[in-house]
């Protein structure tokens, strides 16, 4: 089929007609390649193109789906390149965003694939999932391949017998029935030899032996290798319809029964603490065992907060007792690999939750704190939500001394900067209504300045030396004797008098 070129007016732009009827010209595949009315292409990215009003903004669509907004160039001509995602049958039309909301003829293809692709495979109960097992002798495989030819069913590399016809539009469906115990690797080939992924599912009368979870008594898995303080666990796996297994590496062997579906489960009870490394191993043909599942039941812990620290190291901020610390280290013990959160009069501290150490139930929160009274306690974020009672301390004089800043008479000198003066002012910010001290040089002055209600204090420093660099910063005499920033300045050297 010859395309038709894209119609493109030569009026000049003030004697444009308005309301250009919408054409949609063609569609295009990515190696450019005509896609014609009513035919099948197998390019997911194509490239439409037709006319308009000029600088109109259009969008292609397909009913009320909306694929994609594009604008027609200044002669009329739009193009856009999208992606389909689906294969199916498309019918597709331009149209203006705006009123009139001219409208193109509708371009009619199907997507297909060439290689068949298995989308839903069904049974008795519903869907079957890959890798699911199964307790039925049928199921309905649909999915899409090339239209209109013969597609087959394999098992492996062995034909099944079974085939289905495929539509117009690409889409088949296809019954496997008399289906037997066993595993079952399902592709569908097409006349091509191409063929789809494989599809696995099991019949149930002969599953492969499994032991698939341990569950506490809340229904939580334990996963492979942790720890749990619950008692009473059951596990649970597959074996052949009916067949007989032995659970081995609990108190004592059990003997479980698989049912009809080939699912078995056991319970062990008032489990003692130890380390346990469970396998199930068939008592009949063929004999199978499984790979090891390994837990540890742990004596559960009673919750508790324990210390208030100033350190890592210590000491303790004694209960009732006043710290001038402004990070403290909260420890405690709870049920191994539980969440904690920390509660300051009962209410949630933001951020202040950790889980506990999964061997030994030890936890740790490093709490930043400012002035105040505090009642801390802990709370078990599981269970029935028990809380410690409540652990109370005073914090004071959290403020450490800052933003120490040296003025002359001409104001602030910049920190390594200089000034001709040999005295100077030095101003800065601690704790309102206590002590500092200057460092100058290393070295603490003897004498104290206090700081008013605000925590605003000044200090005179005179007989400055010419020509030395002095480093001067502020220290609390209050609290752990904080120190603020450093501010460096240096006094220039004097002046030579020159002889006349």
């Amino acid at each position: 089929m010859t395309s038709k070129a894209p119609y493109i007016s030569k009026l000049s732009s003030d004697k444009l007609i308005k309301n250009t009827p919408v054409t949609f010209d063609e569609i295009r595949d990515s190696s450019d390649n005509l896609v014609d009315e009513n035919t099948t292409t197998y390019d997911k990215t194509l490239k439409f193109i037709g006319t308009s009003e000029r600088n109109t903004a259009l969008s292609l669509r397909e009913g009320k789906i909306r694929y994609i907004d594009m604008t027609s160039d200044a002669s009329g001509i739009w193009r856009e390149e999208f992606t389909l995602s689906d294969f199916k049958r498309y019918t597709i039309y331009a149209i203006e965003d705006l009123p009139p909301q001219n409208r193109s003829r509708d371009k009619t293809f199907v997507l297909a694939t060439e290689t068949p692709i298995i989308n839903l495979v069904t049974g008795k109960d519903g869907e079957i999932k890959d890798g699911d097992t199964y307790d039925g002798d049928w199921v309905d495989i649909i999915g899409n391949a090339p239209p209109n030819v013969e597609v087959e069913a394999f098992n492996g590399e062995t034909t099944t017998g079974k085939k289905a016809l495929v539509d117009a539009d690409g889409l088949f469906k296809l019954t496997l029935n008399e289906l037997k115990t066993g595993q079952y690797r399902i592709k569908i080939k097409a006349p091509n030899n191409k063929e789809s992924t494989v599809f696995m599912f099991t019949v149930a009368a002969d599953m492969p032996l499994s032991l698939d979870a341990v569950l506490d008594d809340t229904g939580s898995s334990v996963d492979e290798g942790a720890t749990t303080i619950q008692t009473t666990l059951t596990i649970k796996g597959k074996a052949r319809k009916n067949g007989e297994l032995t659970l081995l590496g609990g108190p004592a062997p059990a003997t479980v029964t698989a049912k009809d579906s080939g699912d078995w489960e056991h319970t062990f009870r008032n489990l003692p603490v130890a380390h346990y490394s469970l396998t199930a191993r068939t008592n009949y043909t063929p004999v199978e065992t499984t790979a090891p599942r390994t837990f540890t039941v742990i004596q559960d812990v009673e919750l508790s907060l324990d210390n208030v620290l100033e350190s890592e190291e210590g000491p303790d901020v004694p209960e009732g007792g006043t710290t001038y610390k402004d990070l403290l280290i909260i420890k405690g013990h709870a049920s191994p690999g539980k969440s904690i959160q920390l509660l300051n009069s009962g209410t949630p501290i933001e951020d202040a939750t950790v889980t506990t150490d999964p061997e030994d139930g030890t936890w740790t929160i490093a709490l930043n704190v400012s002035e105040g009274e505090y009642s801390l306690s802990a709370k078990a974020n599981y269970g029935e939500g028990a809380v410690t009672a409540p652990y109370t301390f005073k914090v004071e004089s959290t403020i450490r001394p800052h933003s120490t800043r040296i003025y002359d008479s001409n104001g602030l000198i910049e920190d390594n900067g200089s000034t001709a003066q040999n005295y100077v002012f030095v101003r800065g910010v601690a704790a309102p209504l206590e002590a500092i001290k200057l460092k100058i040089n290393g070295v603490n002055d003897e004498k104290e300045e206090y700081t008013n209600d605000k925590g605003d204090w000044v200090k005179l420093v005179s007989q400055l030396i010419p020509g030395t660099q002095y480093a001067i910063s502020a220290v609390a005499q209050y609290g752990n004797n904080a120190e603020s920033n450093t501010w460096t300045i240096t006094v220039a050297p004097a002046k030579e008098s020159t002889a006349r």
